[in-house]
């Protein structure tokens, strides 16, 4: 390799840093930030049940977790669902202790299933 190839490559390994600095810092900063408020909560609980979901399809496909597994899994994911459908409800109907309560249940099942996940050595994105 040239020495003008190796600039040219270098220049492009620190573009391609930078860029990848410039779209993924402004969402790293959100996901250290706390959610606060019930909907940044709920949003957060929504997002990791579909992550959750999509890593235990993965598993499945992988042969890292079998359908018994699998189905034990949707069945814990589909009563998080539930409990951030009726989180929501409750809020909306300005039921806060309901809706704080619901959520609160959601959130430890998704915890209780990330760790299970984990244990199993399937990785959530």
């Amino acid at each position: 390799m040239s020495q003008m190839q190796k600039v040219r490559t270098s220049k492009q390994g620190v573009l391609v840093s930078l860029i990848a600095l410039i779209v993924f810092l402004p969402i790293g900063a959100c996901v250290l930030q706390q959610p606060r408020t019930f909907d940044e909560r709920y949003a957060v609980a929504l997002i990791e049940l579909t992550e959750f979901r999509k890593a235990g399809t993965e598993a499945l496909r992988a042969g890292i977790i079998t359908a018994d597994d699998a189905a034990s899994l949707a069945t814990i994911e589909d009563n998080a669902r539930g409990l951030l459908d009726g989180a929501k409800t409750a809020h909306d109907l300005a039921d806060g202790l309901t809706a704080e309560n619901k959520l609160a249940l959601a959130s430890s099942l998704l915890t209780n299933l990330q760790a299970y996940v984990r244990e199993q050595g399937v990785k959530s994105k």
